[in-house]
Order: C-alpha cells, then sequence, then structure tokens
C-alpha cells in the first residue's frame, strides 16, 4: 500500500530529504569565485607553458669577483625544447613527493607538519646566511645601499644628512624625494638598527632568516585551509622544503623578507574571518587582517596586491553569508589602511626636518613596464632611469611628470597595436624573463654581499657543475609549481560545492596569484617582483598533486584487480576445458570396451520404478 508522503507503509518509512537551493546572493558569490579560479588556471597554464619553452639566466658580471658581485641582471633569455634530463628530472620529482609522502604518512600519522617545516626552513635559512659569511656594511644593491646608510643616519641621530646637498650617492633627500614610498623600509631597518646596533647586516641576515622561515609555515598553514588531505599536506611541506629560490631569499637585504611575512599573517587573519559565522568574531578577524596588512603595507609597498585579494574574498564572503554589514567595514578598512600606510613618509619628514615631495608618479613604472630600452638587463619593461629623468627635466613637478609618462604609454600601445606580432614577442618575452627565471634572482642577490671568504655550499650553489646543477633543478621545480597550480585550480572548481569554506580559501590564493601576474604584466619588471605570487602557488600545487597521487593510486588498484579478475577467469577457463577434456577421455575409454551403463539421474529412477510398479503383469 503507498502513501503520498512515503515510499511504503510501515514502522520504518523512508523519507525524501528535500535540498535547499542557495539563495541568489550565495549563488552569485560563488560564479564570481569560480571565475577567478578559473582566471588562475588560465594564468597558471599559460605560465607553464612559458617556462617549459623558456628559461631566463643571468649572465656573468664582465670584471666578475669570486667574492663579490658574480653575475649581473643581464639576462641570457633561451627559447629552447627541454632536453631528455628536463623531463627525467620532473618524473625522479614527483616520484620523490609522492613516495616520500606516502611514506611518512604510513610511518609518522600524527607527526606535528607545522613545526617540523618551520624548523627545518628554519635551519636551511640560518645555514644559508652563516654560509655568505658576511663582511662590512656594504650591500651592491642600490635601493639596499640607501636604506642601509640613510638608517644608520637616522638611527644615530644625524639628520642633518638629509639635508638636499647632504650625504649618499645618491643623497638621501634625492632617493626619499624620488621614492617616498621607502620611508616605511627606512623606519623598519631604523628599528633593527637601534635594537642591535648600526651597520649591523649580520644582524638583518639573521632576522630576515627567521622571518622567511615563518612565511615557509605560513604558506603551509594557508595550504590547510583549502581542504588538502594528510597526504597533501605533507606534499606541500615537501614543496616548500625544495623550494631553494625561497630559502635562499633570506639572503637579500631589503624588506621583502619582512613584507611577505607580514602579509601572509593579514592572509591568516582573513581567512578566520572569512570562516566565522559569527558576526563579533568575523569583525575582530577582519580588523585584525587590516591592523597587519598595513604594518605590511607600509614596510613593502607591493603587498598591497595582498590585500586587495583578500579584501574582494571578505566582500564575496559576506556576500554569501548575507552580513552585508561586513561589506562596508571592509571597505573602510582598507580605505584607513591605505591612508596609513602613507603615514611612514609625514614621520620621517618630521623627524629629519625636510619636505620630500610627491615623488615618482605611479604611471611611471607602467611606462617603464611598457617599453625596451635596452639598457642594464636588455630585457623588455625592466627598469631604466627614464623615470629619474624626467623628474629632474622637471625639477618634481608630478603633472608634468604624469604627461611624461602618459606620452610613454600612448606612444607603447601605438606601437603595439599597429604592430601585434612586435607586441606579442614584447609580452612574451617580458612575461619569460620574469616568470621563467628559476631562481627568482634569489642566488643574484646573495651574491652581492662581500665576504671573507666562500663557503663550501656557498661555492657550490654560485660556480661550476653544481651550480648549473641547482639551476636546472630549479628550473624543474618551476614548471612543476605552474603545471600542478592548473591542475589544483581545475581539482578546486570541480569540487567547489563540497566545502564552501575550503573554497573560498582556494580562491583567496588564486586572486592573489591573478593579481600578482596581471599587475606585473604592465609594471615595472624583476623576476624577484613575481616571487611572492609564485610562492603563492604552491598550495594550489600541493592540491594538484594529491590529486594526481589520489588518481594514480586509483588507477593501479583498478588495473590491479582488472588483472587479477581476468587472470581468474583465464584460470576458470583453463580448469574447465581440462575438465571437459578428462570426460572426453573418459568416452574415448568407454568406446574402446564394454559400453558402461549409464544411470538415470535419481529422481527420474524413482519415476521409472513407480511407473514399473504401476504396470499390470501378466
Amino acid at each position: 500500500m503507498k502513501n503520498g508522503n512515503h515510499l511504503s507503509q510501515g514502522p520504518a518509512s523512508l523519507e525524501i530529504p528535500v535540498l535547499k537551493k542557495p539563495h541568489l546572493p550565495a549563488r552569485i558569490a560563488m560564479v564570481l569565485q569560480t571565475v577567478a579560479v578559473a582566471l588562475a588556471c588560465a594564468i597558471a597554464a599559460f605560465l607553464a607553458g612559458i617556462s617549459w619553452s623558456h628559461t631566463g639566466l643571468f649572465l656573468l658580471a664582465p670584471h666578475a669577483s669570486p667574492l663579490h658581485n658574480i653575475t649581473t641582471e643581464r639576462m641570457d633569455l633561451r627559447q629552447i625544447l627541454p632536453t631528455p634530463m628536463f623531463y627525467l628530472g620532473f618524473a625522479v620529482l614527483l616520484v620523490f613527493l609522492a613516495g616520500t609522502a606516502y611514506a611518512w604518512t604510513k610511518l609518522q600519522p600524527k607527526a606535528h607538519i607545522g613545526l617540523f617545516i618551520f624548523v627545518y626552513a628554519l635551519a636551511a635559512c640560518l645555514l644559508w646566511v652563516l654560509a655568505l659569511d658576511i663582511t662590512g656594511n656594504s650591500f651592491s644593491y642600490p635601493d639596499s645601499t640607501s636604506l642601509i646608510q640613510s638608517a644608520n643616519s637616522l638611527s644615530l641621530g644625524h639628520f642633518h644628512d638629509f639635508a638636499p646637498h647632504g650625504v649618499g650617492h645618491p643623497t638621501f633627500y634625492s632617493y626619499y624625494s624620488w621614492y617616498p614610498f621607502q620611508t616605511g623600509g627606512l623606519l623598519w631597518f631604523t628599528l633593527i638598527f637601534l635594537l642591535v646596533g648600526p651597520d649591523n647586516l649580520f644582524a638583518l641576515l639573521i632576522l630576515n632568516a627567521i622571518l622567511t622561515a615563518s612565511s615557509v609555515w605560513a604558506i603551509w598553514k594557508i595550504s590547510t585551509y583549502i581542504g588538502l588531505g594528510e597526504k597533501g599536506q605533507r606534499i606541500t611541506v615537501l614543496l616548500l622544503a625544495v623550494n631553494v629560490p625561497l630559502l635562499m631569499s633570506a639572503g637579500f637585504i631589503y624588506t621583502n623578507a619582512a613584507g611577505l611575512f607580514f602579509v601572509l599573517l593579514a592572509v591568516l587573519c582573513a581567512l578566520q574571518a572569512m570562516r566565522q559565522q559569527d558576526a563579533l568574531q568575523a569583525a575582530i578577524w577582519t580588523f585584525g587582517a587590516f591592523a597587519i596588512g598595513t604594518l605590511a603595507m607600509i614596510i613593502k609597498g607591493t603587498v598591497v596586491l595582498f590585500v586587495l585579494a583578500f579584501v574582494l574574498l571578505l566582500v564575496l564572503s559576506a556576500i554569501r553569508k548575507r552580513m552585508y554589514w561586513l561589506i562596508a567595514l571592509d571597505i573602510i578598512l582598507f580605505a584607513a589602511a591605505h591612508w596609513a600606510s602613507g603615514l611612514s613618509v609625514p614621520l620621517v619628514e618630521h623627524i629629519v626636518g625636510q619636505k620630500f615631495g610627491g615623488g615618482l608618479p605611479q604611471l611611471s613604472w607602467i611606462a617603464i613596464g611598457l617599453t625596451h630600452s635596452g639598457g642594464a638587463t636588455w630585457m623588455p619593461g625592466w627598469w631604466d632611469a627614464s623615470a629619474i629623468h624626467h623628474y629632474v627635466i622637471y625639477k618634481g613637478n608630478t603633472a608634468l611628470q604624469q604627461q611624461a609618462a602618459q606620452d610613454t604609454i600612448r606612444n607603447a600601445i601605438n606601437g603595439f597595436t599597429s604592430d601585434p606580432q612586435s607586441a606579442s614577442t614584447f609580452f612574451i618575452q617580458k612575461l619569460a624573463s620574469e616568470w621563467a627565471e628559476p631562481t627568482y634572482q634569489s642566488l643574484l642577490y646573495s651574491s652581492l654581499s662581500p665576504r671573507r671568504a666562500n663557503s663550501s655550499l656557498l661555492g657550490a650553489a654560485m660556480f661550476g657543475p653544481s651550480s648549473q646543477l641547482l639551476v636546472s633543478f630549479t628550473n624543474v621545480y618551476q614548471f612543476l609549481l605552474y603545471a600542478f597550480c592548473t591542475i589544483g585550480c581545475i581539482r578546486g572548481i570541480t569540487a567547489r560545492k563540497k566545502n564552501r569554506d575550503a573554497f573560498e580559501a582556494l580562491c583567496l590564493n588564486a586572486c592573489i596569484i591573478a593579481a600578482g601576474f596581471l599587475c606585473f604584466l604592465l609594471w615595472e619588471a624583476k623576476s624577484v617582483y613575481v616571487f611572492p605570487f609564485a610562492a603563492m602557488m604552491v598550495p594550489l600545487a600541493g592540491y594538484g598533486l594529491e590529486w594526481l597521487y589520489s588518481a594514480a593510486r586509483a588507477l593501479i588498484r583498478f588495473v590491479t584487480s582488472t588483472f587479477i579478475a581476468s587472470k581468474s577467469i583465464v584460470l576458470k577457463r583453463t580448469q574447465r576445458s581440462g575438465s571437459e577434456v578428462a570426460v572426453e577421455d573418459r568416452s574415448a575409454d568407454g568406446h574402446s570396451g564394454e559400453i558402461a551403463p549409464i544411470s538415470a539421474p535419481v529422481e527420474q529412477q524413482g519415476v521409472n520404478d513407480r511407473k514399473v510398479d504401476t504396470v499390470p503383469t501378466e
């Protein structure tokens, strides 16, 4: 008997659950997030192709010293197909990652993965900066030199050094007049020198090592939000453990390490905010994200791209949860953070008693990024001094500088539209010089510190066949990173409805990558600039590798079960054939002599007996 509300009548009736469709704002947020991940997927696939077909290598300095300035920023961009050794290295790296993750999971199923990667990264970074054996108080990177020398003067109270005709080359006044945003880095270096003493570059390197190791831990922690399993987390840890440019970046005396660490902390706070269902908890974590993000932008201005990415995701998360007041809060806090990140300029001006002005307009960096001067690097879009020349010619007049930058940009666009092939060559070479340089300038900048002697580790990394092997490994690693980041994005899109929180975290990673790519498509180019965004591909690559690992195991099980089943079928057929042969043999034996009587089945025999009994006898 059937009922309209039940499949069957009885004490254990089965009710069909009705699944509610997500409300319209949630569907809109899902569509926008999916588009963002798809964009990052296309970008990663394009970069994998660029990395596969191009390799950028820095040339040796004309008068290279074994203790200083080994290479320059002049790049040899090679466009050749990979060799068989490249594919062999790729296969070996894949087997290492999958095999080690499997063994690790079996041997230590409850390992403290986060603690391990932090301790490992800290040991590796400290080993590298100690191997540099730095001496003196100079670093042959112009921006670093200006920051170090001016921070020394500021920490010692030599404010007169910042006068228009003060010390420095260029003078401190000129440097901060061109780049007023660098006053944040100046305050960071000054704080360190006040704590450990002026000119203490060794302390800067040690601090860099700690901050870089902390960034490695933060990237791993971000990966735990995107839905990785135990093996996926271990694969991500292994990807970080063999990320040579990331570990070697501790040797670069600049604000990169500090800026990256603090903005990654801000991203973690934003991820926590997106997971909160309670309004108060969401607001607290949001405040934390913008407070730490402000500090990061003061120290290193380009991390604003990370902040913009998590602002977008916070807004989409608020739409999904219909907590619309959070949208207004996010916009207000971002505006406040952006304003506060510029407070370093009036603060330093007040301390030293100078006015630096508005500096170079931001259009100047886009103008540089769209021209090919053939200067110091030979690569399109890399630094040239045209913006400085315009600043000097127009005596710092912002409007005239902007007009000059606009003219340069307009001429570049006209040239691209009139010659599309030239435009394609320009952008492919520019992107390849940024994203297909496998060391991301980590070796180059590590070599800029004057050293007492070359340690065995430094010598192996910088010179001879071992150095070539290291660069080849980073080249293979770079391609693997881009390729499996692509797969990770595809996996995220296909699984987006299973765990919305995990997909939002994955989308935040994707937005950061897309922001870095799109910005430095137009901005002044350097491979070190795009490195933080390449590092953010590690969680997505781990996600893709985990899927490959699971798919490979499923395929192996399928092939094994199919083989066993087919073998069993063959065995049964063999046994059946054998029994049939035996019957034929017995039949053949019977025909050779007396014919043996064939007994009827027992049931049939009984029937015959009953039939015989019922027949009357004569």
